[in-house]
């Protein structure tokens, strides 16, 4: 197989996967009859017009399921991620894989991908667990409001941060025809709260998609851009249906030395401002993926210096009638909802059963017993006891 080849998903593995995103069955039909067509007629319609339109649909119905996220960092037994194509199917759309030990090898996890790409994928060994606990202490443990959750399967889906969610998606537009060429990016200091054009190092990761002669930025791996934005200097669109802006600059910015450096850098301006934020910048420079792995090694790996480790959080976007309209998030124990440029708080829970509660009922993620146990002993922990019913 060419050192250029990219796996693609299976055609029962996609069709799980939009009914998972419940995509609306115009795009739904549009999908899998073209995916139905030999090679060449799928690729000639993947850079069409009509292709476009069918993903700005599919990108608003991704970010609407699939959350971004660091639970595998905190509910999970290795606290890490995986970057294979397989495993993350198994984990954003099947809720298994690393949610408990093993991963490739369980039933049902062949036929995942294409046919020719089965063969090719890597299989990691499985690691016995045992004295599974919830994460939660002896006196919660009768808890009848704790009980309950013994034994439940996990279910629901995942999501995962910028390495994880782009990675996957990435797969799904090639499986669909699409041609896409995966890049780093470098996300800005403020963002964190830090100055202003200044950026961290390459720590997150954005798709490119060509349609035709034109080239379009994609990236479900945040809390950025809600639509494929064409690579066009000053090129400016609407955040969903709300009055925040994003746009795309080509431009150099200070911290580089050479007068002729530039790269396209990601803004967004929230409603009622006048200035525009750096969200992130990136260049066209194709990352591999052993250069994926090493941002991902990085961003979640280190343990004293990426906050991913020291913050729980859970965020998708929020639709009606298929339009986005704003955002909810789940920052450690406080649940905050973002409609029409206002903010509200809409609940803080201190108790771990609590925020598997929340986890469930605002995202449809349920966490099963071996996550729940993965966060014994961690700073994200919530030691509170629950508020009564």
């Amino acid at each position: 197989m060419h050192l250029s080849h990219r796996p693609t998903y299976s055609l029962p593995a996609l069709k799980t996967y939009l009914s998972h995103i419940s995509l609306p069955a115009p795009q739904t039909h549009t999908l899998l009859h073209h995916i139905s067509k030999n090679s060449t007629a799928r690729k000639k319609w993947a850079t069409s017009s009509s292709a476009l339109e069918t993903l700005q649909v599919l990108q608003k119905y991704q970010q609407a399921k699939i959350p971004f996220s660091n639970l595998y960092l905190h509910y999970s037994w290795h606290h890490a991620g995986t970057l294979d194509p397989r495993g993350l199917w198994e984990y954003l759309v099947g809720s298994r894989g690393i949610t408990s030990p093993g991963r490739s090898e369980r039933a049902g996890s062949r036929g995942i991908l294409s046919d020719e790409d089965e063969d090719e994928s890597l299989s990691v060994a499985a690691s016995s667990c045992s004295g599974i606990r919830s994460g939660i202490g002896k006196d919660e443990e009768r808890n009848e409001r704790v009980c309950k959750w013994n034994g439940r399967p996990p279910s629901g889906g995942r999501g995962g941060t910028c390495t994880l969610n782009n990675t996957f998606f990435g797969t799904v537009m090639r499986s669909f025809g699409m041609d896409v060429v995966s890049t780093g990016a470098r996300v800005g200091l403020a963002v964190q709260g830090g100055p202003k054009g200044r950026f961290f190092g390459w720590n997150h990761l954005i798709n490119l998609v060509r349609f035709g002669r034109r080239m379009f930025l994609v990236d479900v791996g945040g809390t950025g851009p809600t639509t494929p934005i064409e690579l066009i200097d000053g090129n400016e669109v609407p955040w969903g249906v709300t009055k925040d802006r994003t746009r795309l600059v080509y431009s150099a910015i200070p911290e580089f030395t050479s007068a002729s450096s530039k790269c396209w850098i990601v803004q967004h301006r929230s409603e009622g401002n006048t200035d525009w934020d750096d969200m992130y910048c990136f260049t066209d420079t194709e990352f591999l993926p052993q250069d994926i792995a090493v941002m991902t090694f990085k961003t979640t790996g280190d343990v004293r210096g990426s906050f991913f480790n020291h913050v729980l959080f859970c965020g998708r976007n929020l639709l009606v009638e298929g339009e986005v309209v704003g955002r909810l998030d789940l920052m450690g124990g406080r649940l905050k909802r973002r409609l029409g440029g206002v903010e509200t708080v809409v609940e803080v829970v201190e108790s771990e059963v609590e925020r598997w509660e929340v986890l469930e009922r605002e995202f449809g993620i349920v966490l099963g017993d071996q996550e729940r146990s993965g966060i014994t002993g961690l700073v994200t922990k919530l030691r509170g006891k629950p508020k009564k019913e």
